[in-house]
């Protein structure tokens, strides 16, 4: 199968962050535990005998470990090429309960290689606003589907102070600032961010009031907030070639025009060990003002009926 340049692109940015979740317990863990049946508001034997997809699995395919992890029969995970089959067998087989219940295949999800009606279940999640053509990539999540399936699907939200921030302003840097380019690409990690807080705490006045020992207090906390997973994110959101954001009305918009006769927004409030954690109730609660603020139409996960 042939795939596109932004396609290969999107999947070797993938690599290298797959690659680094990979080597965080406590990342895996979060990304393993995000489909829950309270979450979708099913039975909790709703997985029991049903065929899945998940659409954009990744290396360390996380929501095929989640299926699998709920009773579902049988998963297929799909993802671009075939850089994600090694490490993704290697996580599978290491599970012995997971014995002869999934299925590694390579396509695209403007091109999926199945049936039309084949699944019960179709997860895809932060796949969908990587992609050139989304309405296409619905549609062909609506054609696997069985009558009465269910698609889980999560992307990002548009709008808010931090979204403009990231989605605007840290992606167009990104492609004319070489500095800041080589940076993210080949330089961002932990240590680095250390040695430049530890240089600007030495750099603020010691007056001995207050506002100094805050200060201090303030950038001693970012040094263990600003981690690899959180990182990871960032380059999640600015190296990829191509990230749509959605107003919640627009995505909406997309799910009727792709023939799903039904949808609903849920919301989670996943477990981060990093700067994020002060924003996961935003997540959660994202219809507050702060919410609004900062974030307008948050991550948009969708449960959307066939």
């Amino acid at each position: 199968m042939e795939f596109s340049t932004t396609e290969r692109t999107t999947r070797t940015v993938f690599d290298g962050i797959q690659a680094g979740h990979e080597a965080l317990p406590a990342s895996l863990q979060r990304f393993r535990t995000l489909i829950t049946t309270a979450g979708l508001g099913v039975p909790d034997d709703f997985f029991h005998g049903k065929t899945c997809a998940d659409i954009g699995c990744g290396a360390t395919v996380n929501s095929t470990f989640n299926l699998l992890n709920l009773n579902a029969e049988f998963v297929h995970a799909l993802d671009l090429t075939e850089s994600f089959i090694e490490p993704a067998r290697r996580v599978l087989t290491a599970e012995p309960g997971f014995s002869g219940r999934w299925q590694l295949d390579v396509g695209s999800v403007a091109r999926l290689p199945y049936a039309d009606n084949k699944f019960d279940f179709v997860v895809c999640h932060g796949v969908i606003h990587n992609v050139e053509n989304d309405d296409l990539a619905l549609s062909e999540i609506y054609r696997c589907l069985k009558p009465g399936g269910m698609a889980n699907l999560t992307v990002l939200g548009k709008g808010g102070l931090i979204g403009r921030l990231v989605m605007e302003l840290l992606r167009d840097e990104y492609r004319t600032n070489p500095e800041f380019t080589a940076l993210l690409d080949h330089g961002l990690n932990p240590d680095y961010l250390a040695q430049q807080i530890d240089w600007l705490k030495m750099q603020v006045e010691n007056d001995g009031s207050e506002s100094y020992r805050l200060s201090l207090q303030l950038l001693d906390a970012l040094k263990g907030l600003l981690d690899h997973d959180w990182i990871l994110t960032l380059q999640d959101r600015v190296q990829t070639p191509v990230y749509h954001t959605y107003r919640e009305t627009e995505f909406e918009s997309k799910l009727g025009r792709a023939g799903f006769s039904a949808w609903r927004r849920i919301s989670r409030k996943p477990v981060y060990q990093n700067i994020r954690k002060i924003l996961a109730p935003l997540y959660f609660h994202y219809q507050m003002p702060l919410a609004r603020l900062l974030f307008q139409d948050g991550a948009l996960v969708m449960v959307a009926t066939k």
